[in-house]
């Protein structure tokens, strides 16, 4: 669950296209709330909906200014949590073949490290760790050819709005995490690169810091339900 007041931090939209998107999404918004209310529930998938890019959940969603602190407050604060309804939002979703997402996925466990609201994880049931690549395959991996991959536990923190996005096909080479590039117009987020050419890169943190990557993730009122999702991916990465 997300806590009842959070201070947001001082990024906005990154182009004048995202701020005039923002104000018109704000307009909408407040136009529908007046004459209906969210249905409380799993969201239904809608392919229009989730065919974008990732400006529209970086920079694209409705926020307003309340004070100096920028302190927002949820609507609905009292809601329980419900593990079966984030299995359910991921079986109404399927990738390019058909598949449910949830099919990919071994039963989620609970992890026991929380005060409020509930933590669970989801494992890639295909995973195997005897057959992660004995070969790098990165960039400058030409440069360390002779060495083999130097993997890492890492976490990388995501937007619940593109989770469907990223699971979608993560199982082939044009599915998954994929590197940001400094093209702003499309609303990544990204670093200079050091090397002197495009940034081309995907933020992981190390899994010893993973409070660090959550800080990349947004709670989302999945269901409008009173409970606030938020998820981020645990990986294995070389760090070649």
């Amino acid at each position: 669950m997300a806590p009842r007041e959070w201070i947001c931090d001082n990024e906005s939209s990154r182009t004048e296209h995202y701020k005039e998107f923002g104000i018109q999404t704000v307009i909408l918004q407040d136009a529908v709330l007046r004459v209906d209310q969210p249905t409380e529930g799993v969201p239904p998938f809608v392919q229009e909906r989730a065919a974008d890019k990732p400006g529209m959940w970086n920079f694209g969603q409705p926020y307003e200014t309340r004070g100096k602190k920028q302190t927002f407050h949820p609507h609905l604060q009292e809601g329980v949590p419900d593990i079966n309804k984030i299995s359910k939002f991921l079986e109404l979703r399927t990738d390019s073949d058909g598949t449910s997402l949830l099919s990919k996925f071994e039963d989620p466990v609970l992890i026991s490290d929380l005060t409020v609201g509930e933590h669970w994880f989801y494992k890639v049931k295909a995973y195997d760790e005897s057959r992660l690549p004995s070969q790098s395959h990165g960039p400058w991996a030409w440069e360390l050819k002779d060495e083999k991959p130097d993997w890492m536990e890492a976490c990388h923190g995501l937007k619940f709005e593109g989770l469907y996005s990223i699971l979608a096909d993560f199982q082939k080479p044009r599915g998954g995490l994929r590197g940001s590039s400094n093209k702003t117009g499309e609303g990544h987020r990204y670093n200079a690169d050091a090397r002197g050419r495009e940034a081309r890169d995907i933020y992981f943190h190390e899994w010893t810091q993973r409070p660090l990557a959550k800080a990349y993730a947004r709670w989302c009122p999945l269901c409008s339900d009173g409970n606030y999702a938020s998820a981020y991916l645990e990986c294995k990465v070389d760090r070649h």
